[in-house]
């Protein structure tokens, strides 16, 4: 059952995980991994199992969307697709030179969008990793502009 709020939690585990801010935290899908990018620039991957630590810095890294247990989407300078196990690209997302803000992936349908530091919204299908679309903010009509 749920505990009561008089319950005491404790802590089960404890990592030191940057120098400095942590923005972006999630778990792999199977829950074997943790992982956490930070204001220092890292990527870090976790073991669950163990106290084991991967660092993933192929750029600075701002913010990070799972694609499965294998591939990451590192948001950069640029976005690149990573390899969660050895942190070398794999592939960089074609027309993705703006500076990022925050990246998600749909699974369901196979894309990456991300925002950019503008406002913008962007998407590229994985299937076919061609920008597919932009979005706008438009501030005066507070809604969203498509092109």
């Amino acid at each position: 059952g749920v505990p009561s709020a008089s319950a005491r939690l404790q802590q089960a585990r404890r990592w030191i995980a940057h120098d400095s801010r942590v923005y972006s935290l999630a778990f792999n899908a199977s829950a074997t991994r943790l992982l956490t990018a930070g204001e220092d620039g890292f990527l870090k991957v976790w073991s669950l199992d163990s106290p084991q630590i991967n660092k993933i810095a192929p750029k600075v890294v701002g913010d990070f969307a799972l694609i499965n247990d294998e591939e990451i989407v590192v948001c950069a300078k640029n976005l690149s697709i990573c390899s969660l196990s050895t942190g070398k690209v794999l592939r960089e997302l074609p027309d993705s030179s703006e500076e990022w803000r925050s990246v998600r992936y749909a699974r369901a349908i196979n894309t990456v969008f991300a925002l950019d530091r503008a406002g913008q919204v962007f998407s590229w299908s994985l299937t076919d990793p061609v920008r597919i679309s932009v979005w706008k903010s438009n501030e005066d009509r507070h809604g969203v502009q498509f092109d």
